[in-house]
């Protein structure tokens, strides 16, 4: 009789359960089993064609990597046919067909039940097997270029980097999660569109040849042959150390809606700073209020960058009343410099002992001092300090010192004793992983809150063989935002309610820096017959619109008149702004171009801009609409802020004569201007 193929199947998956129940959780989540669990019942597959259940990370076309539990390392099949209503990071069942061709074919809900598919359920277990190891897969290494590649495949060796016309015999990796030198000889070259994959041989003879783990924090100095992110993960799967945050990780992890949160009072936040009061707005306020609420453990707050995330970042730390130390941290220095001003400037901050931990050399590259560094005095007296603000690699380095070393300075043993709640600014460019090392190294933890925007730059570059990137390196905004169980606030406006008045004392820098560009209420609209028209606001969409203000003295037949902003100046860019504000144009940042500014670029050797949107050129924010207000040409110096080439829009307040002079001729036409009256120098 002939045999029953089903039965057999059912029984070798049973042995096959009982024979691998030591596996790795990991393993058989990212691999599968071989059983016969495909859609298809009229025509099952032959015993030399087995069905595979396997993970696919990312397909293109015919290209699809995937993983089986049979090795660590991806599989790649060229010509695949895969489902049209194709996810990536999802299981599907693999079968040949008789010329050998891979189909990768959708599986019955039934099927589905028996798997887990990664970070889409949180049960206790299964985040320290699953989640964790999961965050450990893949490693990145890096040349002294800065030039990152991704180890895909381990015998052979195989890297994945973008692709590069200059030529690779011997090359010259640091590992990023060993600290390790790797001397390779490449042997082989494989171009996939923007991709080449780089088959290599090690040529040192210390090299260990375990590639296991995905951090993309370099080792910092002091700290050697260890990965910050990698070792505090690894405590976690090795259960070395307690995870006290398991709400937290519920509510990124588990099932949306799953974990609800309570509204809070509205009711506006006043903040007394140099200059008088500053009322926030209703966005900002609920930020604070949130902050300052002891039963509200976790939330997001999306800014953009500038003054307003950094008024809402102090006035966060100086309205707190709960017990413990504050922790304020981002990725990079220039964001945590600018949290520090922000913080100095509030009345309140001499109420609390802050601490800024920054090193000299970090002091020297920014030209300047933080308020706040007073590491060495700190040391010698021993304080005990409300508020730490730091990046996030500085104090992953102090805490992994703790873990690894045992050794506790004083503020080593405030950070492991006494944190209790953590503000990360510049989320979006954090790894999940670096997020959950970070939510893992402090057991008292009770409040994080995950400060960002979508348009920041990415921790990596996601590319099709970059595995690393697709199963350790998703952005932290992402990740935890898009189960819909964190309190998500969305700040589009900037703090002031209304805009001040142009003053004519009022440099360019003071106006811009107060935040020119900010909402205006119903009330206060301008006169019909002094406002842009529709037609001009549409014509936005060509990319470059230049407006002819009346009284725009700073610019005369295109020659540069008085050097400084007037009052005139000032009232008419504010006239342009408010224009556009009527018309919903909400999303546009200020540059302003003087010959002042100018000049002191030069000397600074910095680009020549004054920005409303604080810091775009070190956070990677991405524009869409650029104002210009300038006395001097946008695009005439080399080291001009990017901004300019990545706004999708450019508007230019000026004299229609500047299309006629270099280099505004080669950028704007006479057919882009479009005339328009300016309100009088009086009130607006």
């Amino acid at each position: 009789s002939p045999f029953n193929w089903r039965a057999i199947t059912s029984l070798s998956l049973l042995g096959l359960i009982l024979s691998r129940s030591d596996m790795s959780p990991l393993i058989s989540l990212l691999g599968g089993l071989d059983l016969n669990h495909d859609n298809s019942t009229t025509n099952p597959p032959e015993p030399r064609s087995p069905v595979l259940i396997v993970y696919i990370i990312v397909a293109n076309g015919g290209r699809v990597t995937y993983l089986h539990h049979s090795r660590p390392e991806p599989f790649f099949e060229v010509g695949a046919c895969v489902p049209d209503e194709f996810e990536p990071g999802m299981i599907y069942s693999l079968r040949r067909s008789s010329t050998g061709r891979p189909i990768f074919s959708d599986l019955s809900d039934q099927a589905l039940d028996n798997y887990l598919v990664r970070s889409d359920d949180f049960i206790d277990a299964r985040y320290e097997s699953v989640v964790s190891k999961a965050q450990l897969t893949g490693c990145r290494v890096r040349d002294y270029g800065s030039c990152v590649a991704t180890v895909v495949r381990r015998s052979p060796l195989i890297l994945s980097m973008r692709a590069t016309d200059q030529y690779l015999a011997d090359v010259r990796y640091l590992c990023v999660d060993t600290g390790e030198v790797l001397d390779m000889h490449v042997d082989r070259v494989r171009r996939r569109g923007d991709i080449q994959l780089l088959t290599c041989t090690i040529i040192n003879p210390r090299w260990s040849g375990s590639f296991k783990n995905s951090s993309l924090l370099y080792p910092l100095e002091g700290v050697e042959n260890t990965s910050l992110v990698t070792t505090i993960l690894q405590e976690v799967v090795r259960r070395d150390r307690p995870i006290t945050n398991r709400k937290f990780l519920n509510a990124v992890y588990g099932e949306e809606s799953s974990v609800s949160s309570r509204p809070v009072k509205r009711q506006l936040v006043t903040v007394s700073k140099e200059g008088g009061d500053v009322d926030l707005n209703p966005e900002m306020s609920e930020a604070v209020q949130r902050y300052a609420d002891a039963r509200c453990g976790f939330f997001v707050v999306e800014a953009p960058p500038g003054p307003a995330k950094s008024m809402i970042l102090a006035a966060m730390a100086v309205n707190y009343s709960g017990p413990g130390l504050q922790l304020f941290l981002a990725s990079s220095d220039a964001a945590v410099f600018a949290m520090a001003d922000a913080l100095h400037a509030i009345d309140d901050h001499t109420d609390y002992r802050i601490l800024h931990v920054v090193s000299p050399a970090v002091e020297a590259q920014m030209k300047r001092q933080s308020p706040f560094a007073i590491f060495a005095s700190f040391e010698e007296e021993n304080p005990r300090v409300d508020v730490v603000l730091g990046t996030v690699a500085r104090i992953l380095q102090e805490m992994m010192q703790v873990i690894v070393a045992g050794a506790r300075s004083h503020i080593q043993q405030q950070l492991l004793d006494r944190v209790r709640s953590i503000v990360v600014d510049e989320v979006n460019c954090l790894p999940e992983s670096t997020k959950a090392a970070l939510v893992h190294v402090f057991p008292n933890l009770e409040k994080i809150v995950f400060v960002g925007h979508r348009h920041d730059a990415k921790p990596v570059n996601y590319t099709e063989y970059d595995i690393a990137s697709a199963l350790a390196a998703r952005p932290t905004l992402e990740v935890v935002t898009r189960k819909r169980n964190l309190p998500h606030i969305k700040i589009r406006l900037n703090y002031h309610e209304q805009p001040p008045r142009p003053r004519a004392q009022d440099t360019s820098a003071d106006i811009f820096h107060r935040s020119i560009l900010r909402h205006f209420s119903e009330t206060a609209v301008v006169p019909r017959e002094n406002r842009l028209n529709s037609g001009i606001v549409r014509s936005i969409t060509k990319h470059c619109v230049a407006v002819d203000v009346n009284d725009f003295t700073s610019i005369w037949n295109g020659l540069p008149g008085n050097f400084n902003f007037t009052q005139e100046d000032l009232s008419a860019l504010y006239f342009v702004l408010r224009c556009l504000r009527d018309h919903g144009c909400d999303h546009a940042t200020v540059v302003a171009y003087d010959e002042e500014s100018r000049k002191l670029a030069m000397m600074e050797h910095v680009p020549v801009a004054i920005m409303d949107s604080a810091k775009d050129e070190q956070q990677g924010m991405e524009l869409t609409m650029l104002v210009s207000a300038t006395t001097v040409a946008l695009f005439s110096v080399a080291q001009r802020d990017h901004t300019s080439s990545d706004a999708e829009e450019l508007i230019i307040v000026g004299r229609e004569a500047i299309c006629r002079t270099l280099p505004w001729q080669t950028v704007v036409t006479r057919g882009h201007f479009s005339a328009v009256s300016a309100p009088s120098p009086g009130p607006l």
